[in-house]
């Protein structure tokens, strides 16, 4: 296996170390969050969806009218309703790669077509 050197300045560094940390703290306390929340309701309102997402109320309106999150309005109502678990799985899905992960998947990529070529 090759080591690949990757020159990246010190406020690059910060910034990815800042972000692998924040990762891992929403991965640890966010089902602890998440499980408390669901064991009073699995429901929330619009109000508790712009908290959870981070999302201003009139962007959550226009993303439901474009179909762009999940979301869940019963007949006869006019209140929009959301699964908080739903909100998470949404939000992760978005995810971008940072630069370490996207060398990796780079790396694997081409391991993997040199080996089925030789």
């Amino acid at each position: 296996m090759q080591l690949h050197h990757i020159i990246i300045s010190q406020e690059e560094l910060v910034e990815l170390i800042k972000h692998a940390i924040s990762d891992e703290f929403k991965k640890q306390i966010s089902p602890i969050i998440l499980n408390k929340a669901q064991a009073i309701n699995p429901i929330c309102y619009i109000e508790e969806a712009s908290k959870i997402t981070g999302l201003a109320i009139s962007t959550i309106r226009s993303k439901c009218n474009l179909r762009e999150m999940p979301f869940y309005k019963p007949k006869g109502t006019k209140k929009l309703q959301f699964k908080r678990t739903e909100l998470l799985e949404w939000m992760e899905s978005g995810k971008i790669k940072n630069m370490v992960e996207q060398e990796a998947e780079i790396d694997k990529y081409l391991t993997s077509k040199k080996i089925k070529s030789e």
